[in-house]
């Protein structure tokens, strides 16, 4: 259903990705979904809040927040947990999908927290 719509296939080229439009084939997966599930979805989105989960978590996290997310807003960061299992890495100019858009910072952070 999505793939259909023009706002949806720009929206998700354009305002979630930071650096550069997302590729085609990523824009695809993005909006394929049938209208309900992008209801249920949208409707969803407002009213799940899953930092309460992610402050139970038994084991090390990492949690990558970038500065032109267009879906987690920078402000909600400070929302996130802290302490000892969690480290927050900001990347700088960078939308919704680092691993994308800066693949090379993305792995380095990751490789570090792995390490």
């Amino acid at each position: 259903f999505g793939r259909h719509i023009r706002w949806m296939r720009d929206w998700a080229a354009r305002r979630i990705a930071y650096v550069a439009p997302l590729p085609d084939e990523i824009v695809s997966e993005i909006t394929r979904c049938t209208y309900r599930s992008m209801i249920e979805t949208a409707l969803s989105i407002r009213v799940t809040d899953v930092v309460p989960r992610l402050a139970s978590l038994p084991m090390p996290a990492l949690l990558v927040g970038c500065d032109r997310d267009g879906v987690i807003k920078p402000e909600q960061h400070a929302y996130w947990p802290q302490g000892p299992n969690f480290r927050f890495a900001p990347m700088a100019e960078t939308g919704h999908f680092p691993m994308v858009e800066r693949p090379a910072e993305f792995n380095r952070i990751l490789a570090e927290f792995l390490a």
